[in-house]
């Protein structure tokens, strides 16, 4: 319904609308000639006829396009969720994982997508889901109607839930960083310390940086996630660790704001400090 735009890394803006994409030098008001290294995942739709009768029921999408746009010769990829799904939202997770949660189906069979618990909650057009600090997705919101309709087949949906992915199940908290620390200021392309206890210390350590986006329409403004370059943790004689991060270089990949700071172990993210990058 609405262009997806996301900043690049070299400060140009990709543009994505209805099955076309380009990407924007917004200072010189040009196409330009090549893509920026990155990778963009676009999941579900409508139908294409669906606009011309807005009162039939088309099957939605069940399509995901994956496009290298970095490529001499980008070409979209394409593979099937699970489940079809229009009006969905798109969330990115701690660990690296994309949550797609919310909008409508009548879906069947897909392969690299696994399908998680249902929700109890129909939730369309005017929902949300949003990323918290503690690694759950808040999800609310609903409401296919000029004003409040609090009945028929889709009312005004009021109620908020919260969504628990299984990096958070109990039996995952000895590998689980915990009493994560750092700087709430960060400076572009620095280096700065992370302190945190861990039980044990095992497998791939990161530090991931995530945006806190605002949801409507099926995307999420601003929505980013960076994983930082961090050295080796040293534990020093209190049982605490610390880790060396270096910060993203400048605005273009971090534009200035705040942000989601996730100490991650092998798939299990800590709690997450919010940092101001700057």
């Amino acid at each position: 319904m609405y262009p997806f735009l996301h900043l690049l890394p070299n400060g140009n803006i990709y543009i994505f609308a209805n099955r076309d994409s380009i990407e924007l030098n917004y200072n010189t008001d040009t196409v330009a000639n090549s893509f920026s290294l990155v990778e963009v995942l676009v999941c579900g739709g409508a139908n294409e006829a669906a606009f011309l009768d807005p009162d039939a029921r088309y099957p939605a999408s069940q399509t995901c396009g994956q496009i290298d746009v970095g490529a001499k010769q980008p070409e979209w990829v394409m593979e099937d969720m699970p489940v079809r799904r229009t009006m969905g939202d798109m969330v990115n997770l701690p660990d690296g994982d994309v949550l797609i949660i919310n909008g409508a189906d009548k879906g069947s069979q897909g392969n690299r997508f696994t399908v998680l618990a249902a929700a109890s909650i129909p939730r369309v057009y005017h929902s949300t889901a949003n990323l918290l600090s503690d690694g759950r997705d808040l999800v609310a919101g609903s409401n296919t109607h000029a004003y409040y309709e609090l009945n028929g087949l889709f009312p005004t949906e009021l109620r908020v839930e919260a969504y628990s992915p299984a990096y958070l199940a109990a039996n995952k908290n000895n590998i689980r960083p915990m009493y994560a620390y750092a700087s709430g200021s960060i400076r572009y392309g620095r280096t700065f310390t992370m302190t945190f206890m861990v039980e044990r210390l095992q497998g791939a350590f990161e530090v991931n940086m995530l945006s806190a986006p605002f949801a409507t329409h099926s995307y999420s403004m601003g929505q980013r996630m960076l994983k930082l370059k961090v050295t080796e943790a040293v534990l020093d004689d209190g049982g605490i660790y610390s880790i060396t991060v270096t910060a993203p270089p400048n605005a273009n990949v971090a534009p200035p704001s705040y942000y989601m700071l996730f100490p991650v172990q092998d798939g299990v993210p800590g709690r997450a400090i919010w940092v101001r990058m700057r």
